[in-house]
């Protein structure tokens, strides 16, 4: 199904398993064996549990026949989705709690405790504290899920076994205890992970099955499973069981859910952290470069969050019509693997709809004290909308040659846009010049490089070019009286700003930095001879 995975992949939920544990921690694994000269153990721990595997047809035998203890996950095997993602997807209103889950992803506290593997306890925390009524919606909807995505092969053969089996899963016992019970699947017990403390998932099944029924158990038992890293466990047990249903899926949560970001992020640039560059470049731009009014006011703050997502989400549209008109007019389209597996006319209208009514907002949060003002200004925001996205699709469908000299517009627009809405003070609108200039003369550069050496690019440093450019016009501006003395102190900040975007640039610069040989004085050229 070609489009299963680009939902996924830009709707976090749908078909390809994006936010499943399990396969999180395989594509984890391969990133690491990647980049890791420790990648081999990580190989080794698959190719010593392909020793275990086997066929469905001999799962199903021991799940009938095997005479003693008889483990059995649950998660893709007994229960043919993932427990802990259709727990997550309960969640309403949905586009809101991916948007927290969003931010869960963004700040990672497991970091601190417990690890990737702890992901999954923050996540159904988060969603059971900030969404209460979830627990009441799953007990309802697993009366659907346990009946319909039950391994009824499995089921049927465990039920002719005629003795209790135990259940092995890392899913989570608040979660899981509902769903088996719909499932009925008669005498079994249930081993799962406590919710109160990350150690059951970072310990793994093999010690939760410890503390639960003793080594002594699991040395006599059978497990079945479908994961490769229940190696512990198989390892453990005396009749290991690996086995693959054709039938299971990792569907992660709030599938067909979009939000404005996600295509940039996961499609357009992935792994490339470029929508936190947008959050921490462009957003606190715009608040600077609104001042005094946002210290005077609380709301321009808010008002500004609201039409900040309002432009991203139609000028991310334009990120996904360049995709679209790449792969359609291109010889050579440079696209990534990810748009490669997507349909991303599943898309439709979520762009615009999220466009207006967080422009609503927007406004409204900035110009609700009187009503003319108001209209006023939602015009003009709808303008800058409507104007923005025909601007991009002017600029998808021109040349390589004259996008060149269109992109200085697309970038003034995307650091100037909530002027339409909100005053822009004098510094502000320099370092807005400074930050689209930074950017259309990397673009140029890498257009002049693309036609004359084709795909041998190194970025430059474009926020190290943006200080530069903001503090040549902030010095001019100071003399020719543009920028009055009275704003030193927002000069400053947007300065100090600037330079915190920019250290890691500015470093490097300072690293490489040395006197030519040559030109060297001489005391300084013998010094350097006889270091080396």
């Amino acid at each position: 199904m070609p489009n299963t995975r680009l939902t996924c992949l830009l709707f976090p939920g749908a078909g390809f398993p994006s936010s499943c544990s399990r396969c999180a921690l395989f594509r984890s694994a391969i990133a690491f064996i990647s980049n890791s000269s420790y990648g081999i153990s990580i190989v080794n721990e698959q190719a010593n549990s392909s020793r275990f595997e086997a066929t469905s047809a001999e799962a199903l035998l021991a799940a009938r026949e095997y005479a003693g203890p008889l483990l059995v996950d649950l998660d893709e095997t007994l229960y043919l989705r993932n427990s802990t993602e259709d727990y997550i997807d309960t969640a309403r209103p949905a586009p809101l709690a991916l948007l927290f889950l969003r931010v869960l992803d963004v700040i990672k506290p497991w970091r601190w405790n417990g690890g990737d593997a702890a992901r999954d306890v923050w996540r159904v925390w988060l969603i059971s504290i900030l969404f209460p009524w979830t627990q009441s919606q799953w007990r309802n909807r697993v009366r659907t899920l346990g009946p319909q995505f039950r391994n009824e092969a499995l089921a049927r053969a465990l039920a002719a076994r005629g003795q209790p089996f135990t259940i092995v899963t890392l899913g989570f016992s608040a979660v899981v205890a509902p769903l088996v019970e719909a499932m009925n699947l008669g005498d079994r017990a249930v081993i799962a992970c406590r919710l109160d403390t990350v150690a059951d998932r970072v310990g793994g099944k093999l010690a939760i099955a410890q503390r639960a029924i003793g080594s002594s158990v699991i040395a006599e038992a059978a497990v079945i499973s479908d994961s490769f890293q229940d190696a512990p466990l198989f390892s453990a047990c005396k009749r290991p069981i690996l086995v693959r249903w054709r039938n299971a899926q990792c569907v992660s949560a709030f599938r067909g859910v979009y939000l404005p970001g996600q295509y940039l992020d996961l499609i357009k640039r992935p792994r490339s952290g470029a929508l936190k560059s947008v959050l921490v470049d462009d957003f606190p731009l715009w608040v600077l470069s609104s001042f005094p009014l946002a210290l005077v006011s609380p709301w321009t703050v808010l008002g500004l969050a609201f039409l900040f997502v309002s432009f991203w989400a139609i000028y991310e549209a334009g990120y996904v019509e360049n995709d679209q008109v790449a792969a359609r007019c291109e010889l050579e389209p440079q696209l990534t693997a990810e748009f490669r597996e997507c349909d991303v006319s599943a898309i439709g209208p979520r762009p615009w709809i999220y466009a207006v009514c967080f422009g609503f907002l927007g406004v409204l949060s900035l110009h609700h004290a009187s009503l003319p003002d108001f209209c006023f200004f939602a015009a003009g925001w709808a303008f800058i909308l409507a104007g923005t996205r025909l601007y991009y699709r002017m600029y998808n469908y021109a040349d390589k040659q004259t996008r060149a000299w269109l992109y200085l517009g697309l970038q003034s627009l995307r650091v100037g846009a909530f002027a339409a809405v909100v005053p822009l003070n004098s510094v502000g609108a320099l370092a807005c010049v400074a930050r689209a200039a930074s950017r259309w003369q990397i673009y140029l550069m890498y257009r002049k490089v693309r036609a004359s050496s084709g795909y041998d690019w190194t970025p430059l440093p474009e926020r190290t070019i943006a200080l530069a450019l903001f503090g040549m016009l902030l010095l001019f501006g100071l003399i020719s009286g543009f920028v009055h003395i009275s704003s030193a102190g927002l000069c400053a900040f947007i300065l100090l700003w600037n330079g915190i975007l920019a250290r890691r640039e500015l470093v490097n610069i300072v690293t490489a930095a040395h006197l030519h040989q040559s030109c060297a004085p001489p005391a300084f050229a013998d010094a350097q001879t006889s270091r080396g």
